[in-house]
C-alpha cells in the first residue's frame, strides 16, 4: 500500500531487520530458553522497534541488533519459526519489491540485503523463494536484485558486504549457485574482491 513512500519503506525495512537480527548467533538472547507456553509473535517484537532507526552502517554486515529486547521473548527454536512466519506473511516478497522499487537508495538496499541474508540462513525454502521461483507470488529473482544492487552501488562498502553475505547463504542451494553464475554474479564478486 505504501510502496511509494520511502519513509514507510525504511521503517518497515528496519523493523524486519531488527526482528531477524535477533536470530543471529552473535545476539546474546538468541540462545535464551523460555517456557513452551510463551510463543513469540512477530507483531509483538515489531511493536518494540524504535520509531526512528539509526542509519545503517556502511562498513559492517555482522549481526548488530539496533535495539535491546527483553530476554523472555526468545526461545531456542525461534529461528525457523520467525523465518517461516515472515515468509508466510509475504515479508520476502515485500523485501524484493522494495529492492526493485528503491534500487537507487543505498541505505534501503543495504538493510534489505542484510535481512535477506538472515532469512536465507539455514532455510532451504527461503533460499529458493529469495533466489528464484516459478511461483507467481515470488516471480522476482532475488539474486538478480542483489547483483543489481551490488553493481549500482559498487562504491558502497555496506551494500557490497550485505550483498556478499546474502549470496553466501543463498549459495547453499544448487539452483541458486547456477543462477548466480548465469546472472554473471561471479564477475561481480571478483570485482568486489579487487576493491
Amino acid at each position: 500500500t505504501y510502496t511509494g513512500n520511502s519513509n514507510v519503506q525504511m521503517q518497515g525495512s528496519w523493523i524486519l531487520y531488527n526482528i531477524t537480527s535477533l536470530l543471529c548467533d552473535k545476539h546474546p538472547s538468541a540462545t535464551t530458553t523460555i517456557a513452551q507456553d510463551q510463543p513469540l509473535h512477530v507483531p509483538a517484537v515489531a511493536s518494540l522497534a524504535a520509531p526512528t532507526p539509526p542509519a545503517p552502517s556502511s562498513t559492517s554486515t555482522t549481526c548488530q541488533p539496533q535495539h535491546t529486547f527483553p530476554n523472555h521473548l526468545f526461545s531456542i527454536n525461534l529461528v525457523s519459526d520467525v523465518q517461516n512466519q515472515i515468509r508466510s506473511s509475504g515479508g520476502i516478497q515485500a523485501i524484493l519489491n522494495t529492492l526493485q522499487a528503491y534500487e537507487g537508495s543505498a541505505s534501503l538496499q543495504e538493510i534489505n540485503l542484510k535481512t535477506l541474508s538472515i532469512l536465507a540462513r539455514r532455510n532451504e525454502v527461503n533460499q529458493q523463494l529469495i533466489g528464484y521461483s516459478t511461483d507467481e507470488n515470488y516471480a522476482i529473482s532475488g539474486i538478480g536484485l542483489i547483483l543489481n544492487a551490488m553493481r549500482q552501488h559498487h562504491t558502497n562498502q555496506g551494500v557490497l558486504n550485505a550483498g556478499c553475505q546474502a549470496l553466501r547463504f543463498l549459495g547453499f542451494s544448487r539452483e541458486n549457485r547456477v543462477l548466480i553464475g548465469d546472472l554473471e554474479g561471479i564477475q561481480v564478486l571478483v570485482l568486489v574482491l579487487k576493491r
